[in-house]
This record gives structure tokens, C-alpha cells and sequence, in this order.
């Protein structure tokens, strides 16, 4: 698992990440990723690590909805937690974007008694107390034709988001843990940030005995 700072750019994040997945996994050859991890990163994954890096694009002459192969993946696989007796748990960082007022409205909405992995009356606040001051650009595009019109990246993303909550114990997995932004920068500026993580990580519900770092 990694957790960075929200100040580690796109290529230092995907250095250290294809890095830590050759050493952890040998038999990994191929890793799809987006249009940001181009150029050197591709050379350095296949020079230093022996990792075939494939660039998924969309292409300017593709129309409607179409869902591109998965990409990513190593960053994904990276935040999924394998506990003993093949238990598995998702892990998430919401950064300051995730919290609009249409994830207030998901959480609002969120059955009695359902099993989460954090504090959902903490995320409500904070996504109240942030409705209307919604970052623009980038973070509230469009998004059709589920989402369309402003705001609806916000949208697309605060539905994930619940789904991501609601989905993975129907399906035997452990409720997603989340973290915050606020969260993460308080455990990196701790004096010792592994403690602070495990201390965080069992307050979330997984056992004392799961977490062993290294």
C-alpha cells in the first residue's frame, strides 16, 4: 500500500509505485496507464524494471460512450488489502474534491445499520460544509450522458464513491475504508507515520494482527 503527499506529481508517484511492484512481484510483465505517464517513465519501465508500460488513449475521432481498457491497474491492485484467509478490503484516499454536495446527498441516503469502513456522519460534514464551494475546472466537467451538465464530475463522482461503500460486503468483502486529505497529512507529518497509519487503519476495523508493514 502507498499513501502519498497530495503535493507528489503523476511521474515521482508512478516511479516509486512500478518500483515497488517489481520488487514485490516478479511475474507482473505488463502495466496499462493513461496519457500523464508517458516518455522517460516508459523507457525507465522497460530499461530498469523489465515492465512493459501500455498507454491507453482515447482517441479524438471516437464518438459517444465507450469504455477504454483498464489502466492503472498497478495503482488500483496497490489499494486493495489481502488479508489472511483471502479477506480483501478496499482502501481510499478522498482528496478535498470528494466531498461536494452530492456526496452529501449519497451519504444522506445511505441505508440503516450498513457497514462502513469510516466515520460517514464525519464525511457528511465535511461535504455539507463544502456544498456550493465545489472546486471548478477539471473537477466539476460535464460527464454525459450519466452526469451531463456543470458539476457533473462532481456527480459521477460522489456515485462511485457509494457505490464503492455499499457494493463490496454484498459481495463478501470487508466495508472500503476511507481516508482524508486531512487525514493523510497528519499521518505524514507525524514523527512516526507507519504508527500513525496503523493506529488509524485498526480505529478503521482492520485487526491489530493484519497490520504488519515492510
Amino acid at each position: 500500500m502507498a499513501v502519498t503527499t497530495a503535493n507528489m506529481g503523476h511521474h515521482e508517484t508512478a516511479t516509486s509505485l512500478r518500483t515497488r511492484l517489481r520488487e514485490l512481484h516478479q511475474d507482473i510483465y505488463l502495466a496499462r496507464t493513461d496519457g500523464r505517464h508517458t516518455g522517460p517513465l516508459i523507457n525507465q519501465a522497460r530499461e530498469k524494471l523489465a515492465l512493459t508500460a501500455e498507454v491507453v488513449k482515447r482517441t479524438d475521432d471516437t464518438k459517444g460512450f465507450v469504455v477504454p481498457p483498464r489502466r492503472e491497474v498497478a495503482e488500483r491492485t496497490l489499494s486493495r488489502l489481502t488479508h489472511p484467509r483471502h479477506v480483501r478490503q478496499y482502501l481510499e484516499v478522498d482528496e478535498k474534491q470528494h466531498f461536494t454536495g452530492a456526496r452529501a446527498l449519497t451519504l444522506e441516503h445511505y441505508p440503516a445499520g450498513v457497514k462502513l469502513g469510516f466515520d460517514a456522519s464525519q464525511w457528511l460534514a465535511r461535504s455539507q460544509a463544502l456544498t456550493g464551494r465545489e472546486p471548478g475546472g477539471g473537477f466539476g466537467l460535464p460527464k454525459p450522458p450519466l452526469f451531463p451538465g456543470d458539476g457533473g464530475r462532481h456527480r459521477q463522482r460522489a456515485f462511485r464513491d457509494a457505490l464503492a461503500d455499499l457494493l463490496p460486503p454484498v459481495h463478501g468483502w470487508l466495508p472500503t475504508i476511507r481516508i482524508s486529505d486531512t487525514e493523510v497529512t497528519a499521518i505524514t507529518s507525524a514523527p512516526d507515520a507507519v504508527s500513525s497509519l496503523s493506529a488509524l487503519l485498526h480505529e478503521r476495523g482492520v485487526p491489530a494482527s493484519y497490520l504488519v508493514f515492510g
